[in-house]
Parts: C-alpha cells; structure tokens; sequence
C-alpha cells in the first residue's frame, strides 16, 4: 500500500496510487466540462443567441444535416445552394451533416429546434478531441502532467474556443477531433509497433480525410516530414 508523505500534494499521491486510472479519466472529463462551458460562456459573451440560424457556409452543412435529422436524403443536385443547376454534393463532405443529423435523430431532443441543438452540439462534438490531444501528449512527453496540460491548453485555449464555440457548423469541427485520435494511435505504433495501432492509425486517418479537404495538404505535410525523416536516417546509418 503507497503511503502518502507528509506535504504531499493529494493530487500528486492519488496519481502515483492504484487508482492511477480512474483518476486522470475524471480529470479528463473534468477538463472537458471545463472546455465545453468555456465554449458555451463565449458563445453567450459574443452576442450569439441559440436560437440564431445559421449563415454562409454553416447554414449549407446545417440545412443537410436538418435533413438528415429529417430522414430527407441529401439531393446529389442541390438548387437552394446554385440555382438552377443546382450544386454537385459529391464535391463536398458530408460526414459530419450526418453525424449530427443522426445524433438528433436518436437522441430523445426532438423537442428543441435543431438550429438550437447544433449549438450545443458542436462544443461537445469538437472537445472529444480533449482524450486524443492526451493520448499524444503523453505519448511524446511519457508523463500523465504533460498529457492533462496539453489537454486542458486544447480545451481553453483562445485559439481552440475561437473556431468551436457553436456560432459556426463546418467541417474542421469533426475532422480535427478525429485527427486527434488519428495522431495519438500513430504515436502508440511508433512507440510499440503493434499491428492494430497501425490499423486504427489508418481507419481514423481515412475517416478524416472524407470530412475536411484541407487534409489533403496535411497528407502533403505528413509524408514529406516521413521523407524527411527517413532521408536524415539514412544519412546518420551512412555517416
């Protein structure tokens, strides 16, 4: 049994205790409550109503995901988009309209406007990425302190809320919690070099790359930092 030392900070025994575990994922949860109300705080403090509808780009992702809520399929020609040819939806994504359009479906909220519910939605949807930023954190750094810091910088960090808050419904929104997990499992094959990380590594990173366009220019950053990797590699074994 791990006795606690006189002046021991109790955070400090309970994460070097046996409940180890249970500790930091309460303390995630709680950094995540914490990034979500501070999104919600924001969303209030800029002058945003949850009743607003949305505009521009939002108002397109949330007009499909309304009608996947709906049960209306997306059209392949969208004219309320472009008139009269109407808009090609197989140019553009559309995983996180049904993610949210699902969400509302199955989730006993009919009775609230679905304008309303995306607000709430998308501060929840995006600060999942709080466990992923964790998981890479502590991979990198093998510390759980440097996990919960990178965690609690994602989920209160100025530039982070910026983008989240709710006032907007786009596609980084999903893609960049997904991306998270995607780097976190990318980290644990490196590390470990066990097959199925690899495998959840690549699921994730196909998962991101249907919802946002602009990973096509991380996967241009992503594989020249492999190339240059192996390239200074190759020179050290040469040298």
């Amino acid at each position: 049994m791990i006795e606690r030392k006189r002046g021991q900070p109790s955070l400090i025994f309970l994460m070097k205790s046996h409940n180890k575990g249970i500790v930091v994922l309460a303390l995630l949860f709680l950094i995540y409550a914490a990034g979500v109300s501070a999104r919600y705080a924001s969303f209030v403090l800029r002058g945003h109503s949850y009743h607003d509808l949305f505009s521009v780009e939002s108002a397109q992702h949330a007009r499909h995901a309304k009608m996947v809520a709906q049960g209306i399929p997306i059209p392949r020609y969208e004219t309320h988009i472009q008139y009269p040819d109407g808009y090609d939806t197989r140019l553009d994504t559309i995983v996180e309209e049904h993610l949210a359009g699902w969400a509302y479906r199955w989730l006993p909220l009919q009775h609230i406007p679905f304008d309303t519910f995306l607000h709430y939605f998308v501060p929840m949807l995006f600060c999942i990425g709080i466990f992923g930023v964790y998981g890479i954190a502590k991979e990198i750094s093998k510390s759980t302190f440097g996990g919960l810091y990178a965690a609690a910088f994602y989920a209160i960090g100025m530039a982070s809320i910026e983008n989240s808050m709710g006032d907007t419904f786009v596609r980084e929104q999903w893609a960049i919690p997904v991306l998270t997990f995607q780097l976190w499992f990318m980290a644990r094959a490196f590390e470990h070099g066990k097959w199925w990380d690899y495998g959840i590594a690549g699921i994730l990173y196909c998962i991101a790359l249907s919802s946002w366009r602009v990973m096509n220019f991380f996967t241009f950053v992503l594989f020249s930092f492999f190339a240059l990797a192996y390239l200074l590699n190759y020179y050290r074994r040469e040298a």
